[in-house]
């Protein structure tokens, strides 16, 4: 079903112009499609418990960017795919391949940073994820007052050998605490 919009040609006639198209992933058996879907602009059919999507004519030409993207995110650098334009809809091929695979976990650390490092060895390796573990590094020396701190994160992927180790290295600083306050009231306001 595609969805059109009517306008006016010059001359008076009625001219139907596509807006959108339907769009369908094939092939995928690690990742989510409904992910990928949503990572190169399509959105669901607005029904309830549709499974079909749909995306903006005007978002077909950035899906091979957008689809590499995302799968270079989520570990698949060397995932192969293939985007088809039947005229009534889009439909993605993708072959995965093999993914980066997390190899080693490093933690150097004068806090316990331990149990918010989520990934576990031999799982793809994540960007999102990655960024998502260091944000929380971050909340949770702040939630104990640390403002202070030395935190460096990296992930060192080799392509060749599809692995990636990543060291995760922290020096707290000291703790952030207020000054004596004092409460009283300004002469000039009295």
């Amino acid at each position: 079903m595609l969805e059109q919009k009517s306008s006016k040609s010059e001359n008076g006639s009625k001219v139907s112009i596509q807006t959108q198209k339907l769009i369908e992933v094939t092939g995928v058996k690690s990742l989510d499609e409904d992910d990928i879907l949503e990572a190169v602009g399509a959105k669901k059919d607005g029904w309830l418990f549709s499974k079909k999507y749909k995306i903006p004519v005007s978002m077909i030409e950035s899906i091979e960017n957008n689809l590499r993207g995302y799968l270079d995110s989520k570990g698949y650098y060397n995932a192969k795919f293939k985007v088809k334009n039947f005229g009534d809809k889009i439909v993605i091929s993708i072959q995965e391949n093999q993914p980066v695979l997390v190899r080693k976990i490093t933690i150097k650390s004068d806090y316990p940073i331990e149990d918010l490092i989520t990934f576990s060895k031999g799982e793809p390796f994540d960007t999102e994820k990655f960024v998502e573990i260091k944000k929380s590094i971050k909340r949770s020396l702040l939630r104990d007052s640390y403002c202070s701190y030395d935190l460096s994160t990296k992930a060192l992927v080799d392509l060749d050998k599809k692995v990636v180790d990543l060291n995760y290295t922290l020096k707290k600083g000291g703790e952030c605490v207020f000054g004596d306050t004092e409460i009283g009231v300004i002469p000039w306001l009295s």
